[in-house]
């Protein structure tokens, strides 16, 4: 009798599982990038990062220029959290562009940089928006107990009153008027009480140009300094 042995092969294949690479923290703005002077309304930065290195620390920082606002630094846990700057620093800031910072590390010590550019602006209220009228906006720093007037080719340059550039509440350093400014009658400044010893003034506390009136429903101006107001007092 023959006797066949059969040999059975079996072939084993190794599971390889790839290892989960650690990735660095990211960042992104949440809140709006334009915000209404005066609005409570916070800033916020979302940062994320996996599960192999979650999140450590962070923190936000708000700056005009080179000038520090405020800053919040938090411990973080977790592959999710929200940076803030609170509404009620935000509310009394003054209009203009202002840039957030954020540092975020994890567990593993990487470390991310973030930045945004945020801008307060002025929104004018109903009774600046009037039919036919042109809404103009300012954006100066506070004349103390004096009053922002427009004056300019409408009204004779000072030959009838002043038009009163009225604050809108609750924005700090916004005024607006509705104003009848026409291709005819389009050249205009600024001053205080309806003197032009006042007047607006720039940078290096001289005299401006005349301001024109082009185009659209709405214009936005602003004045750097007034005569009389520091820094251009005396």
């Amino acid at each position: 009798m023959l006797s066949v042995a059969f040999g059975l092969l079996i072939s084993c294949e190794e599971d390889i599982t790839p290892a989960t690479v650690s990735s660095a923290p990211t960042a992104q703005l949440t809140s709006p990038a334009a915000i209404n002077a005066g609005s409570n309304t916070a800033i916020t930065v979302r940062v994320r990062d996996g599960v192999v290195s979650p999140l450590a620390s962070g923190t936000i920082t708000l700056k005009r220029g080179a000038t520090v606002i405020s800053t919040n630094s938090a411990e973080l846990s977790g592959q999710e959290a929200t940076l803030t700057i609170q509404g009620a620093v935000v509310a009394p800031l003054t209009p203009g562009a202002y840039k957030v910072e954020v540092t975020v590390t994890d567990t593993e010590e990487q470390t991310t940089n973030f930045s945004a550019d945020v801008v307060i602006s002025c929104q004018a209220p109903a009774s600046c928006v009037q039919t036919g009228k042109v809404t103009v906006i300012l954006i100066a720093p506070s004349p103390g107990a004096s009053s922002i007037g427009l004056v300019g080719e409408i009204n004779n340059w000072g030959g009838s009153a002043d038009i009163p550039m009225t604050p809108i509440p609750g924005a700090t350093g916004c005024y607006c008027a509705a104003v009848s400014l026409s291709a005819d009658a389009n050249d205009f400044k600024f001053r205080l009480d309806s003197d032009w010893g006042k007047e607006e003034l720039n940078a290096t506390c001289q005299p401006t140009s005349n301001r024109t009136y082009t185009s659209g429903s709405t214009t936005v101006q602003t004045v750097t300094a007034w005569k009389t107001v520091a820094p251009c007092a005396g």
